[in-house]
């Protein structure tokens, strides 16, 4: 199975994701997933998020196989879809991809044949980032019922932001977006409300997300 974003997950699905988190948080090392191997393609610099990834599969039991895309046949042009079809061919079970263009994983696990977890793609997704987070709310309220949100800063260009706007309204939670008009999304699909003042507001939060400028994203350009 694969997961590219949250919102293809029901809420119940997104309960049960983070009950079996929650259970394997409190299981440690374990061999569950010996014998597998797990290929983490990030084509984007990341630090927490590989990290993260590489721990838990060893965690797990598994078997990382290394690939780095600027030591690979990508600097010698060779396209996604190739790259994909290669390591693909050399069955791995899980693939965990990274790219700066949105749409990259599900190509990834078209062209792959694998089941692939997004790791981020452009603006679009972060799911592990949202489930994480979505977990520790939920470690401290209890559930999502009545819990108030406050995205602040650059959420127009945030993959994250986009994550907890298409998950925890759905959940019962509220979201409330913060920042000047070039950083807020408009409503459209979203349920949340948004303002530019910040003091008004803060006393109404329950949690406070602080994102920061996405200058790689075009960020930077609306920045007051």
């Amino acid at each position: 199975m694969s997961l590219v974003d949250v919102a293809s997950l029901s809420p119940r699905q997104i309960e049960s994701v983070l009950d079996r988190a929650a259970e394997m948080r409190e299981l440690g090392r374990t061999t569950q997933y010996a014998g597998r191997t797990v290929v983490p393609m990030f084509f984007e610099p990341s630090t927490r998020t590989r990290m993260s990834f590489d721990l838990a599969a060893t965690n797990l039991g598994a078997q990382l196989l290394a690939f780095d895309h600027k030591t690979s046949s990508a600097t010698k042009g060779e396209t996604l879809r190739d790259t994909a079809r290669t390591v693909g061919a050399m069955g791995p079970d899980l693939l965990i991809v990274r790219h700066v263009s949105a749409g990259a994983p599900e190509a990834v696990q078209k062209w792959s044949g694998k089941p692939v977890l997004n790791a981020g793609d452009g603006r679009r997704a972060h799911p592990t980032q949202t489930l994480s987070d979505l977990l520790v709310i939920r470690d401290r309220f209890g559930d999502f019922s009545g819990v108030h949100v406050g995205l602040v800063g650059d959420i127009v260009n945030s993959r994250v932001a986009r994550g907890l706007l298409s998950s925890f309204p759905r959940l019962g939670g509220r979201v409330t977006a913060i920042g000047p008009s070039t950083f807020v999304p408009r409503a459209g699909g979203w349920q949340m409300s948004s303002t530019s003042d910040f003091d008004s507001i803060i006393g109404e939060l329950d949690v406070v997300y602080l994102l920061r400028v996405q200058k790689e994203r075009g960020g930077g350009l609306g920045y007051p």
